[in-house]
């Protein structure tokens, strides 16, 4: 039988809608979509840096590659698995149909890999020795893992394909026949960065998923010529509603668009921020450091603006510390996308996206929909009959799983982000979502020692791609700052050290470093921070007591303690004494504690005055939930004893808006912070409650309170916020403090700084990369244990999530009183899933709640399927062994241990 005749026999999707795929068909369909992709997807300058490393035929390799990234499948070990396709093919060539087990170490991916090396090994005998085999890597990697390239086939294989080797051949001549492109374009010497060889098996594994879809229904068995291929490709992608990103025509050039973008003139931090994104000559890094309320979100988004225009960007990812803060920015950074791209949806990528009820108006489709689209089963993406795409909304089919980053314009949680710095299978569709975007990330301050090796790997694998930078900060300490420049550029110049606030730094990819600053927007104001001094710091009655006292004549107060158990107990004595108290925490239920967090910022924001709805006298209780992004104007400030640069955070929400004079009560006009849970007066070294160093480093909490104890402190804030901060992670203070557990406190902090460091190492994505082999290989050597539960850029002590569901006669209801059914099938609706969802608690691991286990019938709910759900009585109440569980509508969840 000639070539051409076996080709079309081999098969590559045995059910493709109903009918088999032949794997010419399934190539070419990849190739075409991969022109798509090139064409009206990537960025420019991804598209621009990958043609100055393939000189000049980026397009070419690109296609290629997807082309031939299934040849691994003209295979008899991969076709024999279907006997029934396979049994034409035996006829011609040498084919056990019913052979022993297939070798699953020996993967269709391998194959493919063994066959690309040997045919470029043949078309340029005399780089054999010398080539990196970067695209073998790539083929290897399509489904997800890169381990080590096959440099020989096990004997099995070997015996096998021997005699399908000219078949092979003349598959690999077909696709280069009809992609008119020609094998040698991928023999290059000197290969890309793996920074872009990742990107680029992220859009492979993209092309592939979408020719793998049901966009792309079976042929049959039969030729497929590039031109049909085309022809499906581009109904698919009309029909998925692929659109582009930012378009440099819609983007800011200078400062003149500052003020139609925003509606007022630009701060002196925004001007700067411009000024540095404007004299950058590459895709670098810039660090922004400003205090609290100077507008350091406008100058990201701005800075972001430019640097897009500039270098070809066509997105951003804006990356946010927690669930809150980052609802909280989704709808400012929407706001402002509105006016540059109307027609382009934000999206928002967290693990309770699907609560947010601006996002869901942003899907604007039915129910069933959107429970598709957040199916974790689904690999492919959703079905043809799921995805009609209406103007504005998002193509469905980049929600799904490890494609959430493909979406050109973004607003999540930094875990997003740094997991693309984990060892995780299909890690390449992060790196794929990262390229051309613009990273935003916004309090870099807050991510521990543990997260901040991903960080830094993260910021290693964007500088290798040329992805711009942009780290925001009210409180960075030198050495953070010196490591996160480190980290994206090691050759870089050293950096003196500055007082000056606010500060900008930039970073270009040739290690030169520049900083430049200007006046605060604010002018200097003299907060007053004293200690309330006790001789059980655990004792509350002092704190409740002077709350009480200073709030006698009005005035709204936030109180910030360290434990969700001091703010309850704290609440319910400020509430039997009749004080107007709010309490926020994340021990209160997902849903509520959103819906109060806006309330509190709608009631003390900064349109909010006496006479206009703010409260003459109010009390917000609260953990360290109120640090960030929590836009609230407070007349006085109790909080915690924290780390010096936490307690900034804190005072950030202090006076934090203009406000008239007299809008203050006269005891509230100078801004004070008063620090509690700290005792100054019994020993010669400070101490706290005990739970604190549980949260906090002993030797950090030392370090603060060394900064507390003069008499009176007077912290000129914002320009003295560097020299805090700096001092407070310095070692000066050690011996002058005449302390004595501070030695040990210092050996126990860099010993659990180290042990945590190694920790996160060993999921950090470019461990086992293979040093001088310059391609992909290995670095999936081991595999990182990382679930949706317990994602590996966070440590700590574990925690997961549970659904309060209440339990009466007749079945299941939420907490609020929807019923559920008896065994939780009502859920099916997916507003009332997405309701029973807002019942969510977070707890830790080692807290028994006894029998925690989805409902019966939310096997079948895509939302709920894997969501354990703790039961309550009709009191809203539940005992194990160990513990009473009780949930309360204000309180939140409360959880008191059984003395034994």
């Amino acid at each position: 039988m000639p070539h051409d005749d076996v080709l079309q026999l081999l098969w590559a999707k045995s059910d493709a809608c109903g009918s088999p795929h032949s794997l010419i068909g399934h190539l070419l369909d990849t190739a075409a979509v991969a022109e798509i992709i090139w064409d009206e997807f990537m960025a420019p300058i991804t598209k621009q840096l990958l043609d100055d490393a393939c000189d000049g035929r980026g397009r070419q390799v690109f296609v290629l590659i997807c082309a031939l990234h299934d040849i691994g499948k003209a295979t008899p070990e991969f076709q024999r698995k279907c006997p029934q396709l396979a049994a034409p093919l035996a006829d011609s060539l040498p084919i056990r149909l019913r052979a022993s087990d297939p070798d699953k170490k020996w993967h269709h991916t391998r194959s493919g890999a063994w066959l690309l090396m040997n045919l470029l090994n043949t078309e340029s005998p005399e780089l054999a020795a010398s080539r990196a085999p970067w695209a073998e890597s790539i083929i290897l990697g399509h489904h997800g893992k890169i381990i080590d390239l096959p440099h020989s086939r096990p004997s099995r294989q070997q015996r096998a394909e021997q005699e399908w080797e000219p078949t092979q051949k003349a598959l690999v001549d077909l696709i280069v026949r009809e992609t008119g492109i020609p094998l040698s374009v991928l023999i290059t010497q000197t290969p890309p960065s793996p920074s872009l060889q990742l990107q680029l098996c992220g859009y492979v594994v993209m092309a592939d998923w979408i020719a793998s879809s049901s966009e792309f229904p079976g042929i049959g068995l039969r030729s497929e010529d590039a031109e049909e291929a085309r022809q499906r490709a581009r109904q698919a992608w009309q029909h998925l509603g692929f659109t582009s990103g930012w378009q440099p025509s819609e983007l800011a050039s200078d400062l003149a668009a500052f003020r139609d973008q925003f509606g007022f003139d630009p701060r002196p931090l925004q001007q700067l921020a411009a000024e540095a994104a404007l004299d950058m000559p590459k895709p670098g890094l810039i660090i922004i450091e400003a205090p609290m309320g100077e507008g350091k979100t406008e100058a990201g988004e701005f800075a972001s603006e430019i640097l897009a225009r500039r270098f070809g960007c066509d997105g951003f990812v804006f990356a946010m510390p927690t669930q809150g803060t980052t609802d909280t920015m989704y709808e400012r950074v929407a706001e402002w996308n509105k006016r540059l791209r109307p027609d382009m949806p934000v999206a928002l990528l967290h693990g309770k996206a699907m609560l947010n009820e601006h996002w869901l108006k942003v899907l604007h489709q039915d129910a069933a929909e959107l429970s598709d689209i957040y199916d974790d089963d689904d690999v492919y993406g959703p079905s043809s009959q799921q995805t009609t795409r209406q103007p504005c909304v998002p193509a469905a089919w980049l929600l799904g799983r490890h494609r959430q980053l493909l979406s050109p314009l973004i607003v999540g949680t930094v875990d997003q982000v740094l997991r693309a710095a984990v060892r995780s299978k299909y890690v390449m569709l992060r790196h794929a979502g990262l390229a051309g975007k613009v990273l935003i990330i916004d309090e870099v301050h807050s991510y521990d020692v543990y997260m901040s090796v991903f960080l830094h790997e993260l910021l290693r694998w964007c500088a290798g791609a040329g992805i711009p930078v942009i780290l925001m900060s009210a409180t960075l300490p030198p050495d953070l700052r010196d490591g996160l420049i480190a980290a994206y550029t090691p050759g870089h110049a050293a950096i003196e050290p500055s007082d000056r606030y606010p500060i900008i730094t930039s970073v270009s990819p040739d290690g030169t470093v520049s900083q430049r600053s200007c006046l605060p927007f604010r002018q200097d104001s003299a907060i007053s921070v004293e200690v309330l001094s006790a001789d059980d710091p655990g004792d509350l009655t002092p704190l409740v007591d002077n709350i009480d006292q200073e709030s006698s004549q009005g005035g709204c107060l936030l109180v910030i303690v360290n434990t969700v158990r001091r703010a309850q107990q704290v609440y319910q004595q400020l509430q039997e004494r009749g004080i107007p108290t709010r309490i926020l925490h994340g021990r209160l239920a997902t849903g509520a504690r959103a819906d109060r967090t806006a309330d509190l910022v709608d009631l003390l924001g900064k349109d909010r005055h006496r006479g206009s709805g703010r409260p003459e006298r109010l009390v917000v209780v609260a953990t360290q939930i109120a640090e960030q992004s929590f836009d609230v104007d407070a007349d006085l400030l109790f909080t915690d004893l924290a780390p010096a640069d936490l307690l900034l955070q804190r005072i950030g929400r202090l006076h934090r808006h203009d406000r008239p004079e007299e809008d203050r009560p006269l005891s509230m006009r100078t801004p004070r912070a008063i620090i509690t849970g700290l005792n100054f007066t019994s020993s010669n070294e400070p101490s706290w409650p005990k739970p604190f160093e549980y949260i906090y480093a002993r030797w950090t909490l030392l370090a603060a309170a060394y900064q507390l104890s003069a008499e009176n402190t007077a912290w000129t804030i914002p320009s003295s916020i560097p020299r805090i901060v700096a001092e407070a992670y310095g070692s000066a203070w050690e011996d002058t403090s005449g302390w004595p557990s501070v030695v040990a406190a210092r050996a126990d902090l860099r010993s659990d700084e180290s042990r945590r460091t190694g920790k996160a190492g060993t999921f950090r994505l470019g461990d086992n990369l293979i040093p001088g082999r310059r391609t992909l290989e290995g670095i999936h050597f081991q595999s990182a244990a990382e679930t949706d539960k317990h994602p590996v850029v966070r440590d700590g002590e574990p925690t997961r999530e549970v659904c309060l569901v209440v339990r009466d006669k007749d079945g299941y209801l939420s907490l609020d009183g929807h019923p559920l059914g008896p065994n939780g099938e009502r859920c099916c609706d997916p507003n009332l899933a997405r309701r029973v969802l807002g019942d969510c608690v977070r707890v830790r691991e080692s807290e028994n709640l006894g029998d925690v286990q989805p409902l019966p019938a939310w096997a079948n709910i895509p939302l709920l399927a894997w969501q354990d759900a703790l039961v309550l009585d009709t009191h809203k109440r539940a005992w194990t062994k160990e513990s009473t569980i009780h949930y309360d509508d204000q309180l939140g969840l409360v959880i008191n241990r059984l003395d034994r």
